[in-house]
């Protein structure tokens, strides 16, 4: 149970502009491992590929998707907080049982449930992707033509991370030391009961990160080194979380200030709106009000 705190603030706040930022420069390609006795436009043909894609999208999006599934699946290391759908999410992250009996969680737990089932719904909902064009080319490299538009999944999480960025010193008195430490069951368990409160904030702004027309496009590529092929899925997870929409991506450090000036001024506003509302009481800003 004892994590740095930095773990639950520094870790996922700003989780988008961080993947923003990073992923485009160091991604390589993600690894299987096959037995190659063809050419790769013989194992990896137009209707594998777009079985495979297809099987591979279905699963992220599915209720029972795992780290241990997709990594699986991609041939990389999957931190769990990477997925953003099923246990292994960051919204449905919790303590165990043992933990939730302890300190009598059992309505902070069902209202995580309902919370993050809203999110998770409205991102299938805004699922839309695209396979296009199959090519060959001069190499024997496999390229595969997508589009996608998706929920601004990576936007909402840094806002909602904000959220809790924003009550941490109304919680916590020590928390300027506590960055510094292991936290202990009881810090790590109003950690959990702030992530929850924050959830509970963000619930009446989830379709503003609704993602209308922003079409996003990309080349799957394939290759054969040896005995594996390589390919993006690793690149494809982090494309359909929003990690490379333009509100969390960034090229310059001017641009991530403005990236982090509007997320700052936005989150302030839905935590007034949530204390005029009476949402939050920021005398007990851990008490659920709904």
């Amino acid at each position: 149970m004892k994590r740095k705190i930095i773990l639950f603030i520094i870790i996922f706040l700003g989780l988008g502009l961080l993947i923003g930022g990073v992923v485009i420069s160091v991604f390589t390609p993600s690894t299987t491992t096959t037995k190659l006795e063809a050419e790769l436009k013989d194992i990896q043909t137009e209707q594998v590929t777009k079985d495979e894609v297809t099987k591979y999208i279905e699963l992220l999006y599915s209720d029972d998707v795992t780290a241990a599934k997709v990594e699986k699946f991609t041939g990389s290391d999957i931190g769990h907080d990477m997925l953003f759908i099923g246990k292994d999410s960051y919204l449905r992250k919790r303590p165990s049982n043992k933990v939730i009996d302890k300190y009598n969680l059992q309505d902070y737990k069902n209202k995580q449930d309902i919370y993050a089932s809203n999110v998770e719904k409205i991102m299938r909902d805004n699922l839309d992707y695209q396979l296009g064009e199959y090519i060959v080319s001069k190499e024997g490299d496999i390229v595969q033509k997508f589009s996608y538009r998706t929920y601004y999944y990576q936007l909402y999480l840094g806002d909602l991370n904000e959220v809790i960025n924003i009550l941490i010193p109304s919680v916590f008195d020590n928390y300027s030391e506590m960055l510094v430490r292991n936290l202990t069951e009881e810090e790590s368990v109003k950690m959990y009961q702030l992530k929850i409160k924050a959830l509970e904030i963000m619930d009446s702004y989830v379709n503003n990160y609704i993602n209308n027309d922003e079409i996003i496009s990309l080349d799957l590529i394939y290759k054969k080194e040896n005995d594996k092929i390589l390919q993006d899925y690793f690149t494809l997870l982090m494309q359909l979380s929003g990690s490379f929409y333009q509100n969390v991506s960034y090229q310059t450090p001017e641009e991530e200030q403005t990236i982090i000036s509007n997320r700052t001024a936005r989150v302030q506003e839905i935590v007034n709106t949530a204390v005029n509302n009476q949402t939050l009481d920021m005398t007990n800003p851990l008490q659920l009000s709904k």
